[in-house]
Formats: C-alpha cells, structure tokens, sequence
C-alpha cells in the first residue's frame, strides 16, 4: 500500500523578469537577476524542496551540483559588485543542504517551521524516566576502562539506539504529514526523542575513542 504524505510542495518560483523557473529562490542563474527578499526563504523553498521528512538524497545531491554550478563564485569572477554576493549565495546554500542532508537536523528543522513550536518545545529538555543516569553509566564504564568486548558492545547497542530514534521519528512524521493523529503529542514525541539523540552519540565517540567535537581546547 502506498502512504500518501500530505506536506507541503515545493513552490517553484518563476523569475519575474526572464519567465524561467529558478532552482536557487534568490537569483536567476538565466538573466542575472537577484530576488533579496527571498533569503529569508525556509531551507527547503530556498533550493525548491518539498517541505517534508522523506527527502530523496539523491535529489538533494543533483540540486547540490545544479545550483552550485549557477551560483559557484567562480561564475562572478570580475563582475563588480557580484563576488560578495556568489559568496553569500554558496554559503545560503551550504547551509539548507547540511541542514536538509542529516535526518536528525532535518527533523529539528522541521519542528521550528511549525508555528506552535515557540511556544509548545522550544525549551523543552525532558528525557525519559531514568534515561540520563543510563547513558552516565556508559559512559563511566567507558571512561574506567571497560574491556574491547565491552566497549564494542556500547557502540553496537548506540548505533541500533539511533538507528530507531531515526525509525522512530520517521514513523512520526509519516503520521504528521499524512495528517493522522494528534500534531501537537507527535510532535512532543519528536521532541522527546531528538533530545536523547545527542546522548547516543556522545557514548557512540567515546567509545570509539573520540573526544566531543564541541568540547573546548
């Protein structure tokens, strides 16, 4: 049976000045003209995404190289008053793909487009019931010096961890952009879950012997 997700298309913006369609909302690679007001444009309409969970990567790989070949400052070399101006574009689009590319960031992102998110999960924290004493106790295992076995079993048991966070939210956007259930619980669970995702990879590098990147020096 196929599910049908009810999210949001694409918008596909035409250039007003030229007619083209546009892969990249703020300029038209065609005639040269630049849309400024579409910068603040969601990630997803920014580069011509649908609005949704289930992103093909193959597809956010073929607008990678689509819109950089429009957009590389390499184009705008000489031209006065552009190079600026490619250099902010290619960093605009660095950053939907990193953040559309990455399940975990995509549903993070997701979550902040809802409106009620302000006010319902912004500063939500919660962790399950005896969550965070469990993932202390990896970690002082692994830092007292548990066995290669053991260790090795820590990782296996992280990476299925976060393999059915994944599973999980996927299963919940499903719900979300099908229009069943309740949004507002689905998204409290979505919360609740990415808040644990973090955990599991602290203890999946620490067990591969890797310091936290966002530790400081």
């Amino acid at each position: 049976m196929t599910t049908t997700h009810r999210h949001s298309e694409a918008p596909g913006f035409t250039c007003e000045n030229c007619g083209r369609t546009m892969l990249f909302a703020p300029y038209c690679a065609a005639c040269d003209t630049v849309y400024p007001e579409r910068r603040g444009l969601n990630l997803f309409d920014r580069i011509g995404l649908p609005r949704t969970f289930f992103l093909d990567p193959d597809l956010l790989d073929r607008r990678e190289v689509e819109i950089s070949r429009q957009v590389h400052p390499d184009r705008f070399v000489g031209r006065e008053g552009r190079a600026d101006l490619a250099v902010s574009f290619q960093a605009s689009l660095n950053e939907a793909l990193r953040v559309l590319r990455e399940p975990f960031a995509r549903a993070e992102y997701l979550l902040s487009l809802a409106p009620e998110y302000a006010s319902e999960l912004r500063d939500s924290r919660a962790l399950p019931d005896g969550f965070l004493a469990a993932q202390l106790e990896l970690r002082e295992e692994l830092d007292g010096g548990a066995s290669e076995a053991r260790v090795q079993e820590i990782r296996r048991r992280a990476r299925r961890d976060l393999q059915e966070v994944e599973a999980r939210v996927g299963e919940l956007f499903r719900l979300m952009e099908s229009g069943e259930g309740d949004p507002r619980a689905l998204r409290a669970e979505v919360r609740l879950l990415l808040n644990q995702v973090k955990y599991f990879q602290n203890v999946q590098r620490a067990a591969r012997g890797e310091s936290d990147p966002r530790a400081t020096p």
